[in-house]
């Protein structure tokens, strides 16, 4: 029933919540504050995008809806011996005293918008409001230039190749109805969305966590791999991206472009990698990541990373459809032999230190072999910085570039799950069709030695997995400290008998 019949039945029956007493008539106004403290108990997010046109609209997980949260609140009711209101009640309150919508934002939330809202609402000082009131709108401003620089970018397909790249959100898989599923772990497909201004069309490099990782050398040879293929013919590339650090930002994808600019295969002479504002970057690539996972709902269950391929392939009905390319893990490329060629710097060849994560734009050129140059900010009018990567040359042993360096696989078999995660895998395969039982059987665990458990812990392929792991080191740590310091007396008097 849509919100605009309801609020009509509701219109018609206001009588009913009302008393004639003593030849008066008088409304009964229910107690609504339960309701408005329900519904203030669910997490909502506010969109950058829909800032300026409704800037107090906020927006709750597209899993609710109005019915999904009374019935949770008849059951919080129950729990409390409170008799519930009326489900028109309810939607009343919603309707009339919120803001609220429950279609998914284009994009999460600023982390420095969030942080600073937070210290706004909190600060009881003028001065300090100010302060912060005025952070935030430089921060806008910055993020709204960032914004202009890559509208004013995509209208240059004529003259220069123009993309952007983000990794979607991974996609795990077997993705399964039964209940057991939710206990268990999962393992998870990658994918990487190019999005060409020259063609309009979204390119999608998938891999799932057996053949890669999610790293800046994954993510740039990816990157490398299709501007080789559809940029070589250009002179001039424009990419953009957002500013995550350890993906696009560092040296490993910086000597990776520079290697790729100075490639005699390609006509290649200028590439420019430009970084919007994290939580402001609404990029082409995000609509398409949305119709990818609109898609993905149209499917109960996805046993196999195959399938979630097929799915990226076939959801967009529309011409251009998805180029799809699936990567191995023989195709990822080690940055390693590049960077023992060159002197990491933190100094431009001016005296000043500077650091990645104030970046906002890196130029590689095909006449500076051993340099990059970048700048703090998008302005076109600002001068770049140098960086010099040259090792201090040797008596008779000129400086060499990266065109003829070789690099090595960055993965020579197929990457290890956990033993962990492998026996969650084993555990559903009764809910697997038979037909995909090899795949999760032939599994490659890790082998786990001294001093190899932290590694092990930071080179994870998800972050829902070193969650579940903490949540059982937590479960662990909370049982043995109820345990009694002569239980450990007694536990270690025992093994010393056995030994």
């Amino acid at each position: 029933m849509s919100n605009s019949r309801l609020n009509r039945c509701i219109s018609k029956r206001e009588a009913s919540d009302c008393k004639e007493l003593g030849g008066t008539t008088g409304s009964r106004k229910l107690d609504e504050s339960d309701i408005v403290g329900h519904i203030n108990t669910f997490p909502a997010y506010q969109s950058h995008y829909s800032r300026i046109k409704n800037p107090n609209r906020k927006y709750f997980n597209s899993g609710l809806n109005v019915k999904k949260m009374y019935d949770l609140y008849v059951e919080e009711c129950r729990t409390q011996n409170i008799e519930p209101k009326k489900l028109k009640y309810y939607y009343q309150v919603f309707n009339t005293k919120f803001n609220l919508h429950f279609e998914i934002p284009h994009q999460d939330t600023c982390k420095l918008c969030d942080d600073l809202e937070f210290k706004l609402k909190g600060a009881d000082n003028e001065d300090i409001k100010k302060n912060l009131s005025a952070q935030k709108e430089l921060h806008l401003r910055k993020a709204e230039s960032a914004r202009e620089s890559l509208r004013n970018d995509s209208k240059k397909a004529a003259e220069a190749y123009i993309v952007t790249f983000d990794s979607q959100k991974a996609s795990p898989f077997p993705k399964l109805t039964t209940s057991v599923a939710y206990y268990k772990r999962n393992l998870y497909l990658y994918n990487l969305g190019i999005h060409s201004f020259n063609s309009n069309t979204g390119y999608m490099c998938v891999w799932n966590e057996t053949q890669g990782g999610r790293g800046s050398q994954d993510i740039a040879t990816c990157l490398v791999k299709h501007l080789k293929l559809y940029a070589g013919n250009h002179k001039h590339v424009i990419a953009h991206s957002d500013s995550c650090t350890g993906q696009n930002r560092n040296i490993k994808m910086s000597l990776s472009l520079l290697k790729l600019v100075q490639d005699p295969e390609v006509e290649i002479n200028v590439i420019d990698l430009e970084f919007l504002i994290s939580g402001h970057s609404f990029l082409p690539y995000d609509g398409e990541f949305g119709i990818i996972e609109s898609e993905s709902r149209r499917h109960g269950m996805i046993y196999h990373p195959d399938e979630w391929i097929d799915i990226i392939k076939n959801s967009k009905r529309k011409e251009p459809k998805f180029v799809v390319s699936e990567i191995q893990h023989e195709e990822f490329l080690s940055t390693t032999n590049l960077e023992n060629l060159i002197t990491n710097r933190k100094t431009t060849t001016d005296g000043c230190n500077f650091t990645w994560l104030k970046i906002r734009w890196l130029q590689f050129q095909r006449d500076l072999p051993l340099q990059f140059q970048f700048k703090e900010s998008l302005n076109s009018e600002t001068e770049f910085h140098i960086v010099d990567l040259s090792k201090k040359k040797s008596v008779g042993r000129p400086s060499r570039g990266l065109t003829y360096v070789m690099q090595q696989p960055l993965y020579h078999t197929r990457r290890t799950v956990t033993a962990a995660k492998k026996k969650d895998m084993m555990d559903l395969l009764p809910y697997i069709a038979p037909v995909h039982h090899n795949f999760y059987k032939n599994l490659l665990t890790e082998t786990v030695t001294r001093g190899s458990a932290q590694q092990n812990l930071e080179n994870r392929s998800s972050d829902d997995e070193m969650i579940h792991d903490k949540t059982k080191l937590n479960e662990i740590a909370q049982i043995y400290s109820g345990l009694s310091p002569h239980f450990f007396v007694c536990l270690l008097v025992k093994i010393l008998d056995v030994l």
